[in-house]
């Protein structure tokens, strides 16, 4: 005769058998809801955790039209935007504006809310080409300078805007001074950004420090009086026009 023990094992395979398969339903009832809500799955946060990483995030905040990404990309202290002109001469023309409050409104009035005089943006797309990074020439561990060629297309219900050309963005890590509160040195902000510009019959010699010499003085006008009104390049008929091309005019034209 068959012992009790004996008698219990198919029963308790039975038992573990039932329990295995009311998991595995468990298991599909809870995860087939989740799989249908991941069809679009929400987009993930990307920390700008390096100097490469803030100038991505700000490309793909124009790419997706996000004023939040935008806002996040700038440090407390970013003065301003500026776009450089180098007319048929070599003479360096200089704009300076808006700064980082009116970007920001500028951004959101361009993404999604439109202007007075402007529709909001149904598509962009933004390419930066020939990037290049170098350590800042005051701090060399805490900035960084990232250079390149930018190529913005920007569509409305009304018109389509072709802009771009030379970049420049001056990058601070989080602990530098009132960049961001609290300070964050595992992130990096933008601080200033530039664009310029040259003239078809410009001097072929007359780019080669022309951003470094816009740089430095639109870092002066800055320091000099923050409160002054954005400087126009209203002496060379050539380069007003020719700022009317550059990537921050976008900006700009949404503050009319």
């Amino acid at each position: 005769m068959r012992s009790l023990p004996d008698l219990l094992c198919p029963v308790r395979r039975i038992l573990r058998s039932r329990h295995a398969l009311a998991a595995g339903l468990l298991t599909c009832a809870i995860g087939l809801p989740l799989l249908a809500c991941s069809k679009h799955p929400t987009r993930p946060i990307v920390r700008a955790d390096s100097p490469t990483a803030v100038v991505q995030r700000f490309r793909t905040a124009w790419i997706e039209r996000d004023t939040l990404a935008f806002r996040s990309c700038l440090a407390e202290t970013f003065f301003g935007y500026g776009s450089a002109c180098i007319d048929s001469t070599g003479h360096l023309f200089l704009q300076i504006g808006p700064g980082r409050d009116s970007s920001i409104v500028a951004a959101a009035r361009l993404f999604r809310l439109g202007s007075a005089s402007h529709p909001p943006a149904v598509w962009i797309d933004v390419r930066i080409d020939s990037f290049e990074l170098q350590p800042g020439a005051r701090d060399s561990i805490h900035e960084r300078d990232a250079f390149g060629t930018a190529s913005v297309v920007i569509r409305t219900p009304s018109h389509t805007l072709h802009l771009g050309g030379f970049t420049r963005f001056h990058l601070v890590r989080g602990d530098v001074p009132l960049a961001i509160l609290p300070p964050d040195s595992t992130r990096w902000f933008i601080q200033n950004w530039l664009d310029l510009v040259t003239d078809e019959t410009a001097p072929s010699t007359a780019h080669i420090d022309a951003s470094w010499r816009a740089w430095q003085s639109m870092r002066e006008r800055v320091t000099r009086s923050s409160s002054a009104p954005p400087q126009r390049a209203t002496d060379s008929a050539g380069c007003d026009s020719l700022l009317r091309t550059t990537w921050g005019y976008a900006l700009r034209r949404y503050l009319d």
